[in-house]
């Protein structure tokens, strides 16, 4: 647990003086039980829009698209688009009441994203009164794993998600240098709760980002804290 803290106060006061790179999307949290449903959502948060829609390809089975973006140019100071698909299984236990009764919820999902991003810190907002900026492309491949329970009017789950985020492309200039891994790894707890009517919720998440590598070894930064609320809609084809 001490660990776990001295790595949040180490996030905080290194992006406090660097702009973050590495910007993570609300984790994706669907609640699939049948083939054929669909959820579709949208949520605004501190990392922009986030978009996300998952099918199930069967009982079991789901296929999950994502896509989290902030609306700027490349010409801005700040700027980020990322886009993810991914694979997983979900268990839900049914009941003979399964519409009102609480039921228990696992899921396992990895897959693959890529984005591009940029960030700008001005001379008048860093210590050393120098201009620090950073921008390039990324892939990440993540693991993710959540339990939870889903009910009628209301889902809460907890996941945590494992990623590999590695820069194909970086230029990045903090204290007129650049040095540092362009790979990191990354620990993301989150929780989400979803509550309204049977089709139509109200949804909202947060968690955070911890590095796995000392900061002097990467040339990058991530956003250690994210979340998001929006709306959350689901249907089923069948």
């Amino acid at each position: 647990m001490k660990n776990v803290l001295f790595a949040l106060c180490a996030t905080l006061i290194i992006t406090s003086c660097t702009p973050p790179l590495y910007i993570p999307n609300t984790p994706q949290m669907p609640t699939l039980s049948e083939q054929g449903e669909i959820e579709v959502g949208a949520a605004m948060g501190n990392g922009g829009l986030n978009v996300q829609a998952a099918g199930a390809a069967t009982d079991k089975i789901g296929i999950t698209l994502a896509g989290t973006t902030n609306f700027r140019s490349t010409l801005d100071s700040s700027y980020h688009h990322f886009g993810e698909v991914g694979v997983g299984f979900t268990q839900l236990w049914k009941n003979a009441d399964h519409d009102t009764r609480i039921r228990p919820l696992l899921t396992v999902f990895t897959g693959f994203g890529t984005g591009i991003t940029g960030g700008v810190r001005d001379a008048s907002s860093t210590e050393n009164g120098q201009v620090n900026y950073g921008y390039g492309a990324y892939n990440r491949y993540y693991l993710q794993l959540g339990s939870g329970f889903s009910q009628k009017f209301i889902d809460f789950t907890v996941v945590t998600r494992f990623s590999y985020v590695r820069f194909t492309a970086l230029t990045t200039e903090y204290d007129f240098r650049t040095t540092g891994d362009f790979d990191n790894f990354f620990v993301e707890p989150a929780l989400g709760v979803k509550v309204g009517g049977e089709r139509l919720k109200f949804m909202a998440a947060m968690g955070f980002s911890v590095s796995m590598q000392s900061s002097s070894k990467v040339a990058f930064r991530q956003q250690p804290f994210f979340g998001s609320v929006g709306l959350h809609y689901q249907i089923n084809l069948k």
